[in-house]
C-alpha cells in the first residue's frame, strides 16, 4: 500500500509528522469549508499560507533525494498530474452538460501545461461551474516555486540563512507591487478583481515558501516565536479593522496595503505555527499520542492532497445537480461533513487505482526506467 499512503501533497513519507498532518488535516477542512460555505469568514483562505510553508519544508528532503533537474521536474510532475488530469476529465465531460465558461475553456487548455493560475487575470470566476477547477490554482503555483526553487538551490542551501529570508521578503514584495503596478496604480486598497489574481501568482507566496525551506533544513526556528506573532497577528488585525473596517486578513487582501505587508506577516506566523521543534508542536504530538490518535491524524492527512484537489469539483457537483442542498442547509457541519468525507474518499478509492496501475507497470518496465521515473519507490510531494 505505499502509493496509497504517499497522497499527501504536503508532506514527504520519510520524514512524516503527525502534528504537520494534522495542520494538513485540519486546513484541508477549513479550505472546503471556506469554499463550501454560503456566507464563510473571510479568514478562513489562511491555512493556503500553511500549504506552501509545509511544502517549502518538504522541498529540502526532494531536494536531497533528487539532484537532476529532469528528475525532480519528472516527479514534480507524476506526482501532481494524475488528480489533475481526473478534474481535467470531469471539467470536460462537464461541457456536455452545462455551459461552458471562459475559465473553463482556459482550464482545460492550460492546465496540462500546469500553468492554470497565470490564466486568472483574462476572466472572472463563475460559480459554481468555475469551482470545479478553482481550487487548482494552488497545485500550479506550488509547482512554479518548486522548480523555480531547484534552479536556485545552491544559493538557498549555501547562503546565510538570514540573508536568504530578507532577500525572500524584498523579492515578495517587489512581485506584488510590481504586479499591482502594471494593473492600476499602487494604492492602498485595490480591487477585488487585482487582489484575487494576484492571490493566485507563485512569488505572492514566496516568503511562506522560503520559509518552510529554512525551517526544513533547520536553519531558522520559528516555533519559539509562536505566542509573539500570534499576538502581532491578532493586534494587526484589530488595527487594520479599525482604520479601514475590513475583516481583518479577509480574502483577498486588498486593503490598507496589506496586499504587501500582510503576504509576508501571515507566512511567518504559519513557519512558526508548522515548525515542529516549537513547544505547542511538542504538546500536540504528545497529547496525540498519549490519546493515540497520531497514526489516525497521519493515515488522513495522506489523503490530504487528494480532498483538496478534489472538493472545488464535488462541490460544484453538488449545488449543480442540488441546488436544494444549498438553499435548504440550516448550518454548515452537515453539508462540510458531507463534503469532506467525499472528498476524502474520492482521494482514497484514487489513490487505491493509482497503486494497482503502479503494480501492473512495473513488471513491464525496465529496472532502469523504473528508477527514473521512480516509479518503484513512489515518494509525495
Amino acid at each position: 500500500m505505499e502509493a496509497v499512503r504517499d497522497l499527501s501533497a504536503f508532506s514527504s513519507g520519510k520524514h512524516r509528522s503527525s502534528y504537520l498532518g494534522l495542520l494538513q488535516f485540519l486546513g484541508t477542512l477549513a479550505i472546503i469549508y471556506f469554499h463550501s460555505a454560503s456566507e464563510p469568514d473571510t479568514r478562513f483562505w489562511l491555512p493556503v499560507e500553511m500549504f506552501f510553508v509545509i511544502s517549502g519544508i518538504n522541498t529540502v528532503h526532494l531536494f536531497n533525494r533528487y539532484k537532476n533537474f529532469l528528475h525532480f521536474f519528472w516527479q514534480r510532475i507524476t506526482r501532481l498530474f494524475p488528480f489533475i488530469f481526473i478534474v481535467w476529465v470531469v471539467c470536460t465531460v462537464s461541457l456536455f452538460f452545462i455551459p461552458a465558461t471562459l475559465g473553463l475553456k482556459l482550464f482545460l487548455l492550460s492546465s496540462p501545461f500546469f500553468t492554470q493560475n497565470l490564466t486568472l487575470p483574462f476572466f472572472s470566476y463563475s460559480n459554481p461551474t468555475d469551482l470545479m477547477f478553482g481550487p487548482l490554482w494552488f497545485v500550479a503555483a506550488l509547482l512554479q516555486l518548486q522548480l523555480f526553487a531547484f534552479l536556485l538551490r545552491s544559493p538557498l542551501s549555501s547562503t546565510f540563512p538570514r540573508l536568504v529570508l530578507v532577500s525572500s521578503v524584498l523579492c515578495g514584495i517587489l512581485f506584488r507591487s510590481s504586479y499591482v503596478l502594471c494593473r492600476s496604480d499602487l494604492r492602498s486598497e485595490i480591487l477585488p478583481k487585482i487582489a484575487d489574481d494576484l492571490y493566485c501568482m507563485p512569488f505572492t507566496h514566496v516568503e511562506a515558501f522560503v520559509l518552510g525551506f529554512l525551517v526544513g533544513r533547520g536553519s531558522i526556528r520559528m516555533g519559539p516565536w509562536l505566542p509573539i506573532l500570534f499576538v502581532l497577528l491578532v493586534i494587526t488585525a484589530f488595527i487594520n479593522k479599525a482604520c479601514v473596517g475590513d475583516s481583518g486578513f479577509g480574502f483577498p487582501l486588498r486593503v490598507n496595503y496589506s496586499y504587501l505587508w500582510g503576504y509576508p506577516l501571515v507566512a511567518f506566523f504559519a513557519a512558526s505555527l508548522c515548525d515542529t521543534n516549537g513547544n505547542f508542536a511538542r504538546r500536540c504530538q504528545t497529547i496525540m499520542q498519549q490519546i493515540k490518535v497520531d497514526k489516525i491524524i497521519c493515515k488522513l492527512s495522506y489523503f490530504s492532497y487528494g480532498a483538496y484537489v478534489f472538493h472545488g469539483a464535488i462541490i460544484a457537483i453538488i449545488a449543480l445537480q442540488l441546488p436544494f442542498l444549498k438553499s435548504a442547509r440550516s448550518g454548515i457541519f452537515l453539508p462540510l461533513a458531507w463534503i469532506s468525507t467525499l472528498s476524502f474518499a474520492a482521494a482514497w478509492l484514487i489513490g487505491v487505482f493509482q497503486e494497482r496501475v503502479f503494480r501492473v507497470l512495473k513488471p513491464l518496465i525496465s529496472v532502469r526506467l523504473q528508477k527514473w521515473m521512480y516509479l518503484a519507490t513512489p515518494e509525495s510531494v
